[in-house]
């Protein structure tokens, strides 16, 4: 393994660590999609319908009721906890850009740069060309 796939692999893994467990006072199926989308984070397959299947959720509901919980629609958690985790790897690591979008779950450069942008008002190249001017 490389030095870079090994800094890939801590900041990752600290990420994981950092995230909050479910609360304990959520419905038990939420608290068992939140634990399998923190499992699941980085792997590109992880999507609604994987999780429904995954988790045996059958409700057209269901992701009213996650919102309701957890603050944000299931793909809304996924996709804000992969652009924060790639945060920190652009703020951390001068990787490229699509190799920091492969590492955190999306399945190409465009769909990561369309949500990040959407959730940050800016692409990832000049995020990441701020983030290291301010430090």
């Amino acid at each position: 393994m490389d030095q870079q796939q090994e800094g890939i692999l801590v900041l990752s893994k600290n990420y994981l660590d950092e995230l909050s467990p479910p609360d304990i006072d959520w419905p038990e199926n939420i608290q068992i999609v939140v634990s399998c989308i923190h499992e699941n984070l980085f792997d590109a397959s992880l999507s609604v319908s994987w999780l429904k299947e995954k988790c045996h959720i059958k409700k057209k509901i269901f992701s009213a009721c996650f919102a309701r919980h957890v603050g944000y629609y299931p793909k809304e958690y996924i996709l804000h906890h992969r652009i924060k985790a790639a945060k920190r790897i652009l703020r951390e690591m001068d990787l490229p850009v699509t190799r920091v979008a492969l590492t955190v779950g999306f399945n190409s450069l465009s769909a990561f740069c369309k949500a990040f942008k959407r959730e940050m008002d800016m692409g990832p190249s000049d995020w990441r060309k701020d983030a290291k001017e301010v430090a």
